[in-house]
């Protein structure tokens, strides 16, 4: 005697794609030379989803945390099928590793052709990996918000306490994949990501988280 197995009633949330993470999911990457130490042929566990608006396009960006303690955040393009993980350089460091002078010019929009190079000091192999020798600006005080939130589907709201205004300034490397990107928030506070971008065909396999 044959018995039908009952269909379950919930349905099984999948993820295909890097923007349709959740919190509590987990993704595990591709051994890749060009992922840092941390990421490559690891698995991360995305711990909360808040959103960044760029002139009205809203990019999700999720933030990312492996066993070892090591945190990082991910943005996805879709136009390019490509992740960026970026990777928050403390102020000690970027003293360190930058000169004032060139720093400076950064943030003077007046300033045409303003870069970044490292110094020789800077030639630590854990952080050469989230680093390339030499960037030049891009991107001078635009203008962006920052929602403490998800609002995927939710859209940009109306009002404007939801959100952080802040400036960024955009620097690309002389490699394919290294850039820096710093932002500005209103009370001054000053953050600077060093970021590395991959295909998202470095993503092994997904695990949603229920």
């Amino acid at each position: 005697m044959f018995f039908k197995r009952k269909k379950s009633s919930e349905s099984t949330r999948t993820v295909e794609r890097f923007d349709q993470l959740h919190q509590g999911d987990l993704v595990t990457l591709k051994f890749r030379e060009i992922l840092p130490e941390g990421l490559s042929g690891e698995t991360l566990s995305v711990e909360t989803v808040n959103t960044y608006d760029y002139a009205g396009e809203l990019v999700s960006d999720f933030a990312l945390s492996h066993a070892s303690g090591l945190k990082v955040n991910a943005t996805y393009d879709a136009d390019h099928d490509s992740i960026t993980f970026s990777h928050k350089i403390r102020h000690p460091e970027i003293i360190e590793i930058f000169d004032g002078d060139e720093l400076a010019a950064v943030f003077d929009p007046e300033c045409e052709g303003a870069g970044l190079r490292l110094r020789e000091v800077a030639v630590d192999p854990r952080r050469a990996q989230w680093t390339c020798s030499r960037y030049t600006r891009t991107l001078c005080e635009a203008q962006a918000y920052y929602y403490n939130e998800d609002r995927r589907n939710r859209g940009i709201s109306k009002y404007e306490d939801e959100s952080m205004p802040f400036t960024y300034h955009e620097l690309e490397g002389d490699s394919n994949h290294h850039s820096i990107s710093i932002e500005v928030w209103e009370d001054g506070e000053t953050e600077f990501f060093a970021e590395v971008t991959v295909s998202a065909t470095a993503v092994d396999f997904f695990l949603p988280n229920g």
